[in-house]
């Protein structure tokens, strides 16, 4: 099993400060019934530190929406858009380019490229899962023939610009996604995860 403990120890400072106003923002209510930014985080970590060896997932699943709070803004849900599960509507936190902030942040962050580095990260690897982690819901959707997917044409282009990580863009959407029954059992207790949070954070 990965140490997280270690590299949760030597995180830089911001990374600290953004995980922190993580916690302040509520992200979409049916797709993310966990609440804040900052506890999904938690839970696809939980799921990558259990599931695989691989360090780079690690750096993804922390750095994945680490610009959420960023930029945005409250996006409002009306009643009747979901009037079986959200029959007074709702509201939560939308920033659309999150993705492409948090790449701008790992590449201009010194003390940040330098950590994902000394724990042996392969920087292009994350950098290229990180920006595509929205983009790919396009991709499936649009092989699926699902409304809001990705043209034949587009497909094809993207597969031939991303072909190197398209398995990782898949996988990581596994483990992003809250709605995945894949890992029902390691969702029920993240506390051991929460707990080195805790003591390397104090978040």
């Amino acid at each position: 099993m990965i140490n997280i403990k270690e590299i949760l120890t030597t995180v830089p400072e911001s990374f600290r400060k953004r995980f922190i106003g993580l916690h302040a923002i509520m992200d979409h209510p049916i797709y993310h019934p966990e609440g804040t930014t900052g506890k999904h985080v938690k839970i696809v970590l939980n799921r990558v530190v259990k599931s695989t060896k691989d360090i780079d997932m690690v750096f993804v699943a922390l750095l994945h929406d680490i610009c959420k709070a960023d930029k945005g803004a409250i996006k409002l849900i009306p009643k009747d858009k979901f009037p079986d599960r959200l029959p007074e509507g709702g509201q939560y936190w939308q920033n659309i380019f999150h993705a492409e902030q948090a790449c701008d942040l790992i590449e201009n962050d010194q003390e940040i490229r330098k950590w994902i580095n000394d724990h042996g990260g392969n920087f292009d690897r994350i950098h290229t899962i990180i920006g595509q982690h929205m983009k790919i819901k396009s991709f499936i959707k649009g092989i699926e023939g699902k409304s809001g997917g990705m043209k034949p044409k587009k497909i094809y282009k993207y597969l031939e610009k991303h072909n190197m990580y398209i398995n990782d863009f898949i996988q990581f959407l596994k483990y992003d996604s809250m709605l995945n029954k894949e890992f029902r059992k390691i969702d029920k207790d993240i506390s051991d995860t929460e707990k080195i949070i805790l003591d390397t954070l104090n978040i």
